[in-house]
């Protein structure tokens, strides 16, 4: 009786640990035109000291055409203090009309005692091309009437940046929310250090250019949680002038912020090579400039309490 307990609670435990992580998925659209984008999330919840490996991405995914890749690893959940989230975001866009499907990503979940791979949901989508339903122009058909058409309006790709500025401020907010609960577990400066880590140790695993955008946006983010700015989907040039504006940083802080800014944006949109000596430059300053914007709110912290006790 005793062996038999004791294969059944191993099983428990494994099924427990078989349990522990999840991925879900989410689409922005599920049907979509030749040669449009959007946008396909995979979340992985895991509990917290967990490592979470996901597959290697090139320029395709099965019949999709990889544009852009956006990571977002190792938040705090807003739900407890046990789990954490990873998630990867993929710009996809296919010139294959018809019923496609993205290929499930098989995921690496690493815990302390365990190790086990889980595997997303495949997602359909339906791929439409402009010049379907054409008629055959072999059948004769008769002259029709005066038929009213309405002017079809110039294609708009202003949602891109609307759902990177909404992927933004969800992921700042998130983890503002969990700050404002859990103060004393993860502070604005920790997260952003252990984001720059994060970074660095997988820095061979992307080009130049992303690892440098990645480090502009901890930054920005890491500015705006640590002096709780309004509107966390602002632009880097809109954070700047709320800093200047409120005298939060000295002016040698806030050009370096600006500099690093400036590279980060000219190796994304110029293409601009970022080299491995540069990119390590850009953490050693991203780390140095954490370091002393905290050190400039704890004594400003620190002279308004002095100041409130001398006045009491």
């Amino acid at each position: 009786m005793l062996l038999a307990f004791a294969v059944g609670w191993t099983c428990v435990r494994q099924a427990s640990a078989a349990e522990a992580a999840r991925v879900t998925t989410t689409v922005s659209q599920t049907s979509s035109q030749v040669a449009e984008p959007f946008w396909l999330d995979w979340t992985v919840t895991a509990p917290t000291g967990a490592t979470v490996h996901f597959p290697a991405t090139g320029d395709k995914l099965g019949d999709f055409d990889i544009l852009d890749k956006q990571d977002l690893f190792d938040i705090p959940s807003a739900d407890t203090a046990d789990q954490r989230t990873w998630t990867r975001r993929l710009e996809l866009e296919s010139i294959v009309t018809g019923e496609q499907e993205v290929p499930a990503l098989e995921i690496q979940v690493a815990g302390p005692n365990s190790s086990q791979v889980i595997r997303s949901q495949t997602v359909p989508v339906q791929i439409v091309s402009v010049l379907e339903q054409r008629g055959d122009p072999k059948q004769f058909r008769d002259i029709q009437s005066v038929v009213d058409v309405a002017v079809p309006s110039k294609p708009s790709h202003a949602y891109l940046g609307w759902t990177l500025a909404g992927f933004s401020t969800l992921a700042v907010a998130i983890t503002a929310a969990v700050f404002t609960r859990r103060k004393r577990w993860l502070t604005p400066a920790q997260w952003a250090i252990r984001q720059l880590d994060d970074l660095e140790a997988a820095v061979h695993q992307q080009t130049g250019d992303v690892a440098a955008s990645q480090l502009a946006s901890i930054m920005q983010s890491f500015s705006q949680l640590h002096f709780s700015l309004p509107e966390p989907g602002c632009t880097s040039e809109e954070l700047l002038h709320q800093l200047k504006a409120k005298q939060l940083v000295d002016r040698t802080t806030l050009e370096q912020l600006r500099v690093l800014f400036a590279t980060a944006e000219e190796a994304k949109f110029a293409r601009l090579p970022v080299s491995p000596t540069e990119f390590q430059a850009m953490l050693e300053q991203a780390r140095s400039l954490v370091g002393r914007m905290t050190q400039v709110a704890d004594s400003e912290t620190t002279s308004t309490a002095l100041a409130t006790t001398e006045a009491r």
